[in-house]
């Protein structure tokens, strides 16, 4: 008994190991899909600002290239010239930012997928460790009946012994008398 109630004690105890660990698991993960989540919305708000900024640039050039008169004609080409250069430092940060989503994406994949590899090892090791406690009670019970198979048979042995020996003081205080 001593050994199933110290097996019981390991048991409990790798199991409340295996919760935390678990747990602890499960809320990095759901740190990482937060931030991943808050990523993919930061990223769609500043594309949508460069966005509407490019469609702003845009309209100001088929504006510009509707003027007629040629000091107000070299004035457009001056401005078409200026926001042309601003489209050019539009599309290289619209580029920079694309590629730093991309990587600030690949990382919290990494990380997300790190995590659910270590929530699978841990499950394997719950799994392999609970079998193992559960072979081990098998043992210990097969034992506890063997054991109390054998006291079984010592009982009925002295029961049998302590009639034959009443039988036998019995007969022989027949004889005496």
């Amino acid at each position: 008994e001593s050994e199933m109630s110290e097996l019981k004690a390991a048991y409990d105890e790798q199991l409340a190991t295996f919760a935390n660990e678990n747990e602890s698991l499960n809320q990095k993960l759901v740190n990482v899909t937060t931030t991943i989540d808050q990523i993919k919305s930061r990223h769609k708000k500043e594309i949508s600002s460069l966005k509407l900024e490019r469609h702003e640039i845009e309209k100001e050039l088929i504006e510009n290239s509707v003027s007629v008169s040629n000091t107000e004609f070299e004035r457009s080409q001056q401005e078409n010239e200026a926001l042309s250069r601003h489209l050019v430092q539009y599309n290289e940060a619209m580029d920079k930012l694309r590629s730093r989503h991309e990587q600030e994406m690949k990382a919290h994949e990494a990380s997300q997928t790190f995590l659910v590899q270590e929530l699978k090892k841990l499950q394997s090791k719950y799994e392999s460790t609970v079998g193992s406690f559960y072979r081990q009670k098998e043992i210990l019970m097969k034992k506890l009946i063997e054991k109390e198979r054998a006291i079984s048979e010592i009982e009925v042995a002295q029961e049998r012994k302590l009639k034959s020996n009443q039988e036998e003081k019995q007969r022989l205080e027949g004889q005496l008398q």
